[in-house]
C-alpha cells in the first residue's frame, strides 16, 4: 500500500503543478519553497527517486506559460541535488561508477567559464547538478529510481499537450503569421517542440516493446497522439523532423518482429491521414512551403559566427574558444550590424564558446552511451541519439544549459550502462504489487 500511496501522492502534486496556470501573478516565494518541500522530503527515504521527480518537476515548471508553482533557479536544485548525494553515499558503501570523462568535461568547460567570462555559465551548472544525480543512483536497490525516469518524460509532454490544446491563454504571443495561422508560443516554439517530442519518442519506443499494461498502453498512446498534434500546432520544422528521423532509427535497427512492423506501418498511415484530413497539419506545410532555402536565415547565421571564429587574430582561441559572453556577440546578422545572437546550432556554439577541445570532449561524453550499452540495446540508444544530435542542429539546448534536455542524455546513459534492468522496467512498474 505505500507504494500506491507514494505513486499517487507524486501524480497529484505534478498535476498540481500542471494546474497552476495564474499569469497574473507570482505565488510568493514561500509557498513556491512550501511546494519544493512537498516534492522532496518524501525523497529523503527514497534517493533513488530524486533524479526522476525532479526532472519532471522542473521541467513541468520552467515550460509553463503562466507563473511557475515551484523555483526554477539552478541554485536551489544544486543544493538539493548535493544533498542528496550525500545522503544516498552516507547509507551505502562508497563506490562511484562516474567514468572519469565527466568530471574531467565539467571542470574544463566550468575553468573556461571563470577566466573567459567571470562567472558560471548554465550549462556548467546543469552539468554537474546531472552528475550528482548519477550519485544518487549508484549502488544497489535503485531499480525504481531507474524504472520511473522514462515516466518523467512523458509526463512534461503530457503536461505542454494540455497547455497547448486547451490552455487558450497560453496564447500570449505570436511567433510567425502565415496568412491567418498564427503559432501558439510562451517559450521559444523550437525548444519547447524539443521537449515535446522527448515524450513522443520514448513512448513510440515503449509501443514498440509491447506487452504494456492496459492503462499504459492508453497513457502511451495519449502521449503520441497528443504530442505530435501539439508539435504540429508548434509548427517547429526541426523538433519534427528529429521525432521522424529518430522513429525511423528506432524502425530500422529494432529487432521487433516484421508483423509488428508492418501493423505500426498502417497505423501511421491512418494517423497521418486524420492529421491531415482534420488540418492539424495545415500550419506546418504552410511554414515548409514559406521556407527559403536558409532554415529561416539559420545557415547565413551559422556561416556568419563561423568566419568569425576562424577570423580571430589568436589561434589559441580556436582550441579553448571565447566564452558565452563573447561569443555570443561573434559574427553578424545578414551581414548587417545586427548581431544574431543565438547561434541555432549546439555544435557550432559549443565550438565557439569552448573551443575545439570542449567541443572534442562534448563528442566523446555524447557518444559515451554507445560505448557501454549492450548490443541488444543498442537500437534503443541509436534512436534516442539520434533525437538528441538531430534537435542540437537548429537549437542549442546543451550549450544554454536546457535543464531537461540534459536530463534526456542522463537518461540514455542510464538505460546503457542498467540496460539489463531497464530491459523489463515498464513490467515491472505496470505489475508492481502491494
Amino acid at each position: 500500500m505505500a507504494k500506491k500511496f507514494i505513486y499517487i501522492y507524486y501524480l497529484a502534486i505534478i498535476l498540481a503543478l500542471v494546474l497552476y496556470t495564474n499569469m497574473d501573478s507570482s505565488p510568493s516565494m514561500l509557498v513556491r519553497l512550501a511546494y519544493l518541500a512537498a516534492l522532496v522530503i518524501p525523497l529523503v527515504k527514497r534517493t533513488e527517486w530524486f533524479p526522476a521527480i525532479i526532472i519532471c518537476a522542473f521541467g513541468i515548471a520552467d515550460n509553463t506559460f503562466a507563473y511557475p508553482l515551484m523555483p526554477t533557479d539552478l541554485i536551489y536544485y544544486v543544493v538539493l541535488a548535493l544533498a542528496f548525494a550525500i545522503l544516498t553515499l552516507s547509507r551505502r558503501e562508497y563506490h562511484t561508477e562516474i567514468h572519469p570523462l565527466f568530471p574531467m568535461a565539467l571542470v574544463y568547460v566550468a575553468l573556461n567559464d571563470i577566466a573567459l567570462q567571470g562567472e558560471l555559465s548554465d550549462m556548467s551548472i546543469v552539468f554537474f547538478i546531472f552528475i550528482l544525480f548519477f550519485l544518487c543512483l549508484e549502488g544497489q536497490n535503485v531499480n525504481e529510481g531507474i524504472q520511473i525516469l522514462p515516466i518523467s518524460f512523458i509526463l512534461i509532454s503530457l503536461a505542454i499537450c494540455y497547455w497547448v490544446l486547451f490552455c487558450p491563454e497560453a496564447e500570449i504571443n505570436s511567433y510567425n503569421k502565415l496568412d491567418e495561422m498564427e503559432q501558439k508560443v510562451w517559450s521559444d516554439p523550437n525548444y519547447l517542440s524539443a521537449i515535446l517530442g522527448m515524450g513522443l519518442v520514448i513512448a513510440v519506443r515503449d509501443l514498440f516493446k509491447g506487452d504494456n499494461k492496459a492503462l499504459y498502453a492508453f497513457i502511451l498512446v495519449l502521449t503520441v497522439f497528443g504530442s505530435t498534434v501539439a508539435m504540429l500546432t508548434l509548427a517547429s520544422r526541426g523538433a519534427i523532423i528529429s521525432v521522424i528521423l529518430s522513429v525511423a532509427a528506432l524502425f530500422v535497427l529494432s529487432k521487433t518482429k516484421r508483423r509488428t512492423k508492418v501493423v505500426a506501418i498502417l497505423l501511421a498511415a491512418v494517423f497521418i491521414v486524420f492529421l491531415y484530413t482534420n488540418q492539424y497539419t495545415d500550419f506546418f506545410v504552410a511554414r515548409i512551403e514559406a521556407e527559403d532555402g536558409t532554415g529561416t536565415h539559420r545557415t547565413e547565421i551559422w556561416y556568419s559566427k563561423l568566419r568569425a571564429f576562424l577570423a580571430l587574430e589568436n589561434p589559441i582561441s580556436w582550441f579553448l574558444g571565447v566564452g558565452q559572453s563573447e561569443g555570443t556577440q561573434l559574427g553578424d546578422y545578414l551581414g548587417q550590424t545586427v548581431k544574431a545572437l543565438s547561434t541555432h546550432n549546439d555544435y557550432l556554439s559549443i565550438l565557439i564558446y569552448y573551443g575545439i577541445v570542449g567541443l572534442a570532449l562534448l563528442y566523446s561524453v555524447i557518444t559515451y552511451p554507445l560505448r557501454i550499452c549492450k548490443k541488444e540495446e543498442r537500437p534503443q540508444i541509436i534512436s534516442l541519439l539520434v533525437y538528441l544530435l538531430m534537435c542540437s542542429m537548429t537549437i542549442e539546448p546543451l550549450a544554454n544549459g536546457s535543464f531537461v534536455y540534459w536530463g534526456l542524455f542522463f537518461y540514455i546513459i542510464i538505460q546503457a550502462r542498467d540496460s539489463q534492468t531497464l530491459a523489463a522496467s515498464q513490467d515491472s512498474i505496470n505489475n508492481e504489487e502491494d
